[in-house]
């Protein structure tokens, strides 16, 4: 007997209900994974199938009404790839030459006692397995043909061997037009040496897998970023080559890119800017510029996480600080001007803005700062 979680739904058609029952005991004793569903007519059986999923039809031949080919053109109507056995008392050539005309999956004969029905469920079963096994691939081709990502298989020597559909998508080149394409041709010439340094440390690496970025130009002469992740399957049976999915990374690349160049301009700009956390306790700084850590004296490290009320000192003026508290209960813009005081104790005059900073939802993520020293910004002679 097999145990296995696949359970097997097999639909029964006989007109004799003694020979329904004893087919199902049988085959269901046979196999466990097995259970059966009868009927003692076609129009009955047509009725199980709209309703219930069937994964294997047995049927007799001889029946009044629909006969078992009769019923088996009817079931491929509607189902035309559902495994169907006729199992029949009746034989002879024209009979299983009509059936297999209809599209009969197999024909077995009646008699020869729990032998033929140990037949029947090894068919059955055998039949069930091929069935899914073919809707799988089935499966697994349609979502090959429909991914966004491309796939590629390329061999040791980076040809390329095989390409999906989506590779006209993703790099504007056929799969036809890929294959037999030596691989760092689609690799732009300053991005080479990087890439298939990776890739022949993939092709050593049997199992392994490479995660690289790389420009590749179309056809039409654009360039786009491609994120491409290698799998060495290398000497396994059907595939025997390192497979590769990539997709379309340039608008996550040009938008690093502004951010990256945003972020220049601030680290770089000639006033002191920082950035605040109102979702944490005290407001405290999350990120402090080079011109901050110029004015005050403080690295960002020794400032990092605490609130920049440590600038004030004996002649900051409360009204200010005030005006910058409340800006910040309120969620609104303030700007003033005050004394601080560095690092070393010297007090300077600057003038702070702070304004809210919201996300997409209009909430206040963050508090920005904005410090512009006053005429020289130093007091040389006034200490804390």
């Amino acid at each position: 007997m097999n145990v296995t979680a696949d359970p097997v739904h097999i639909l029964h058609v006989d007109d004799d209900p003694h020979i329904v029952e004893l087919t199902a005991t049988f085959l269901e004793r046979e196999d466990d994974r097995i259970t059966v569903t009868t009927a003692t007519n076609a129009g009955d059986g047509l009725d199980v199938l709209a309703t219930v999923g069937i994964d294997c039809v047995v049927s007799d031949y001889n029946m009044p009404g629909l006969n078992g080919i009769e019923f088996l053109e009817a079931v491929r109507a509607d189902h035309p790839n559902l495994p169907f056995v006729l199992f029949t008392g009746r034989g002879s050539e024209e009979v299983a030459s009509d059936a297999i005309s209809a599209g009969v999956s197999d024909y077995l004969q009646k008699g020869g006692g729990t032998d033929a029905y140990a037949l029947l469920a090894n068919r059955v079963v055998n039949l069930v397995e091929k069935r899914r096994a073919e809707r799988a691939r089935e499966r697994d081709q349609i979502l090959i043909t429909e991914a966004t990502d491309a796939i590629l298989v390329v061999g040791p020597d980076a040809t390329v061997k095989y390409a999906t559909p989506s590779t006209e998508t993703v790099m504007g080149r056929s799969p036809d037009d890929l294959r037999g394409t030596d691989g760092p041709e689609l690799i732009v010439p300053e991005d080479r040496p990087r890439v298939m340094a990776a890739f022949a440390e993939l092709v050593a690496d049997p199992g392994g897998y490479r995660t690289v970025e790389f420009r590749h130009e179309r056809p039409d002469g654009s360039r786009i970023w491609i994120e491409t992740r290698g799998h060495n399957l290398l000497g396994r049976e059907l595939i025997d080559g390192v497979v590769i999915y990539g997709r379309d990374v340039t608008d996550r690349k040009e938008r690093e890119a502004e951010l990256e160049r945003w972020s220049r301009v601030v680290e770089q700009a000639p006033i002191g800017i920082t950035l605040s956390d109102p979702s944490c306790e005290d407001n405290p700084l999350v990120y402090a510029n080079a011109s901050f850590e110029a004015t005050t004296g403080y690295a960002f490290e020794e400032i990092d996480g605490r609130n920049c009320r440590f600038l004030q000192g004996e002649r900051s003026d409360p009204e200010a600080a005030a005006a910058m508290r409340e800006a910040i209960d309120t969620r609104t813009a303030a700007t003033v001007d005050i004394h601080n005081y560095r690092k070393d104790g010297t007090e300077f005059r600057n003038r702070v803005t702070v304004t809210p900073v919201e996300n997409d939802a209009g909430e206040v993520t963050h508090f920005a700062g904005f410090q512009q020293l006053l005429s020289n910004g130093r007091d040389a002679d006034r200490t804390r």
